[in-house]
């Protein structure tokens, strides 16, 4: 008796396998571009809030200034801006500790600021919040997230916070500026300071004329300009800093 084995069936059998095989890889291969683009979609839109929350920070510190700059009252110190009806105009609120506060809508988001003062020199910390509408998965890593339509959740929000220090700036803060080239070559230019307040800087509050032991270094002379050979010394005493544009150049030609 003769044994016939069926090659047509093995055959048949061996190409379903391979077909599986290939489902399956291309499958996973199909999941896991899925999986990265969601991943790189929630990592995307994460940060365009992260960049609108600091926005709505700076929004609150430039509130803050408002009302500092606002209700200042006298020329060496912060003042006023922290009375009752000063922060009632604005809607600030007083807190304990010195502390005054208010809360703005922008958009969809909204920015908390505090303003500490201390020794009138006020501490202003700014919180800008931007929903983030994303929910995610508990049993998914945390950078894979869906869209959310047709969810039941609360919009996550993502805070950014600065906190700046303000301080008093005189009314002249340095001796010279301009907006473009400053050249002091050969115009034999001096620059210094005095303090009208101190008798060892002043003259009975005047300009001490021709007593350098009474003057301040304090003579700055300040150019944003950003050519080259902006600001030209050449032959001028300058008692203070010289500062140009990231891109100017200070040309010093020094005595011998």
């Amino acid at each position: 008796m003769k044994t016939v084995f069926p090659i047509q069936r093995r055959q048949d059998g061996s190409v379903l396998i391979v077909s599986l095989l290939i489902s399956a890889i291309i499958g996973v291969t199909l999941a896991s571009y899925l999986i990265m683009m969601q991943t790189q979609h929630a990592s995307v839109a994460r940060s365009q809030v992260w960049n609108a929350s600091i926005s709505l920070t700076e929004a609150g510190v430039e509130d803050a200034l408002a009302l500092l700059n606002k209700y200042a009252g006298d020329y060496d110190r912060l003042t006023n801006w922290n009375r009752g009806e000063s922060l009632a105009a604005d809607n600030w609120s007083a807190l304990s500790g010195n502390t005054y506060y208010v809360r703005r809508h922008l958009g969809g988001g909204y920015y908390d600021v505090y303003i500490t003062n201390i020794n009138d020199t006020p501490i202003i910390t700014s919180i800008g919040n931007v929903p983030w509408h994303y929910a995610y998965n508990n049993a998914s890593p945390p950078m894979v997230a869906s869209a959310g339509a047709g969810l039941n959740y609360e919009p996550k929000w993502i805070a950014r916070t600065v906190e700046v220090k303000t301080k008093f700036d005189r009314l002249f803060a340095v001796a010279m500026a301009a907006v473009k080239v400053i050249n002091l070559n050969g115009k034999g230019v001096a620059t210094d300071s005095f303090d009208s307040a101190d008798p060892n800087y002043s003259d009975n509050g005047q300009y001490p004329m021709g007593q350098v032991n009474k003057t301040k270094a304090n003579g700055d002379v300040v150019t944003p300009h950003t050519i080259i050979d902006t600001l030209n010394v050449g032959n001028a005493t300058v008692k203070g800093v010289v500062k140009t544009g990231p891109n100017g150049t200070i040309s010093i030609r020094r005595s011998r």
